[in-house]
């Protein structure tokens, strides 16, 4: 190869790589959301154990940048999940997942998101059921005929006060909570089924997220506080 040619395959490979990159950024687009709302906690305990039942209501606010110029989203629904503390050390962890439906600015269409996100936390007991948690999401969102994956972090706040409980030997909270989520979208080709739900989750999560993550995609029936 002589060098006229060399120096051809290299300005080649680099336009290309350049190309590449700028594709990536040009289709990561961010979304920034803050979802508030109420939640029913219930409290069973073995031990040290403490294991925990989530359902309640969101709204969600968000800004999502499509082609520079940011689409406000408002959408609302459920959330439901479980989750597990020491009573002994005070730590937590926790899942939820969230399916909300709403009308994008400018738009008619209905947005639709969908998501699980996990949580952990220190310091919290039963004594003191509020204070702040950090962790991940994912979540499926559509919007304005087209569908992004989203994988973000969260920060969440809530407070809450102990209730007398519906059901016997459990411990119930109401809490009120806000989460901030940041994250980067990227396109879908095609509203994901169960499986391939799941298979956006590649960290190692709670299989009972995954499983709950994808029967948002299936049409399984929502799980309930259970008696």
């Amino acid at each position: 190869m002589d060098r006229r040619t060399a120096h051809r395959l290299a300005v080649l490979i680099a336009c290309s790589v350049l190309v590449s990159v700028c594709t990536v950024a040009a289709t990561a687009l961010p979304f920034n959301a803050e979802m508030h709302g109420d939640a029913t906690v219930i409290l069973r305990f073995l031990a040290t154990d403490v294991s925990a039942e989530i359902h309640g209501t969101a709204v969600l606010d968000a800004a999502f940048g499509v082609e520079g110029s940011p689409v406000q989203l408002s959408v609302q629904g459920d959330v439901w999940g479980e989750g597990a503390g020491d009573s002994y050390t005070l730590d937590a962890a926790g899942w939820v997942v969230f399916d909300l439906i709403g009308t994008p600015s400018s738009e008619t269409e209905p947005a639709h998101l969908r998501g699980v996100l996990r949580l952990s936390a220190s310091g919290i007991s039963t004594e003191n059921p509020s204070g702040q948690a950090m962790g991940d999401f994912v979540a499926v969102l559509e919007v304005s005929g087209e569908i992004w994956k989203l994988f973000g972090d969260a920060t969440a706040t809530a407070a809450g006060s102990v209730v007398p409980p519906e059901i016997q030997y459990t411990m119930q909270v109401e809490a009120a909570y806000n989460l901030m989520l940041q994250a980067e979208a990227t396109p879908l080709y095609g509203i994901p089924d169960s499986a391939e739900a799941q298979a956006l989750i590649s960290d190692p999560w709670p299989a009972e997220a995954q499983a709950a993550f994808g029967q948002l995609f299936d049409g399984s029936l929502r799980p309930g506080i259970s008696p």
